[in-house]
C-alpha cells in the first residue's frame, strides 16, 4: 500500500490507545496485518486491502457506536479524557485512501477496529529531495516555529515534519501555555497551531490580536472550518504528508 507514514502511524497511535483506554482493569491488546480481498464488492481495488486489525477485551461498545464514532468530538471517554477526533481523523485518511474503517465490538466483550487500506504493488513514490539552495521569496530557509495541540495524541507525531524540513520547532502542550510563550521567548517567525472549536479558537484570536503581524497556520481535523471562523487563516488537515506542509509553509510566509 502507498500512504504517508507519519499518517499510517498516527492512525495505529490512536487504535492503540483507544484499546488501552478501554481496559483500565488491565487486558491484552493484538494488533495484526493482514491482506484482505472484497469479492462482494464491485469497487475494491485490484490487488485488494492491507487490513490493520487492533483488537482489545475491554468494555467493547454498544451497537450504535460504530455510526457515531467517526462524527467530530464524539467519545465514549469521559470528560477530559478524550478529543473525540482520533477515529473521525483515521475515517478522513480511509477515505482520502479510497478505504474503510470498520469497527465491531459487544459491551463488556472487547472492540475491534479494522483500517482497510488499498493494497498495490506499485513502487513507493519518494519525495524529491530539497532543493540546496532557495530563493529569496521562498522566505526564510530555517524558521522559529511555535507548535501548538491541545491533543497529546497527535502532538507526539506532528514535530518531525517541519524539524525534517530543517525548522526550529518550540512544542507547547498544552495550548493554554502558547500565549505565556509568544510574550515571553524571543519572537518566533510562524505560528502552528490545531483549531478546536471549544479550547482553541479564543487563544488563537488572541494571538491574532496581541501580534498581529505573526504568521498563523491552523491544523484542524474539520473537513471545514466552522461558518463563524472570524480568523481568517490558512489551514491544512491533520492528515497532511510533508511536501504539503512545506507548500503552506512557504504560502504562509510570502502572505
Amino acid at each position: 500500500m502507498l500512504v504517508d507514514d507519519n499518517q499510517f502511524d498516527l492512525a495505529l497511535l490512536n487504535l492503540v490507545l483507544n484499546a488501552r483506554d478501554a481496559m483500565p482493569d488491565d487486558g491484552t491488546i493484538t494488533v495484526a496485518v493482514d491482506h484482505r480481498l472484497a469479492p462482494e464488492d464491485p469497487w475494491a481495488p485490484a490487488h485488494g486491502y492491507v487490513c490493520l486489525t487492533v483488537k482489545d477485551d475491554g468494555q467493547g461498545i454498544d451497537e450504535d457506536t460504530p455510526e457515531k464514532a467517526t462524527q467530530p468530538f464524539f467519545t465514549t471517554k469521559g470528560v477530559g479524557k478524550g478529543s473525540g477526533l482520533g477515529l473521525s481523523m483515521i475515517h478522513g485518511l480511509a477515505l482520502q485512501m479510497n478505504g474503510r474503517l470498520h469497527l465491531q465490538g459487544r459491551l463488556g466483550k472487547g472492540t475491534t477496529s479494522e483500517l482497510w487500506l488499498p493494497a498495490t504493488d506499485a513502487n513507493p513514490v519518494q519525495d524529491p529531495p530539497p532543493a540546496e539552495t532557495a530563493s529569496a521569496e521562498d522566505g526564510p530557509r530555517s524558521l522559529r516555529i511555535l507548535m501548538v495541540d491541545d491533543d497529546a495524541l497527535i502532538f507526539m507525531s506532528s514535530v518531525d515534519m517541519p524539524e525534517d524540513l530543517g525548522h526550529i520547532v518550540t512544542p507547547v502542550y498544552p495550548g493554554a501555555k502558547a500565549l505565556e510563550i509568544l510574550q515571553t521567548e524571543p519572537p518566533f517567525d510562524l505560528l502552528i497551531t490545531d483549531f478546536s472549536k471549544a479550547k482553541m479558537h479564543g487563544g488563537q484570536l488572541a494571538a491574532r490580536q496581541l501580534f498581529p503581524d505573526l504568521p498563523i497556520l491552523l491544523v484542524t481535523g474539520y473537513a471545514e472550518l466552522p461558518e463563524k471562523n472570524d480568523l481568517r487563516l490558512p489551514k491544512l488537515s491533520k492528515f497532511h504528508q510533508q511536501h504539503d506542509l512545506q507548500a503552506e509553509i512557504g504560502n504562509v510566509m510570502r502572505r
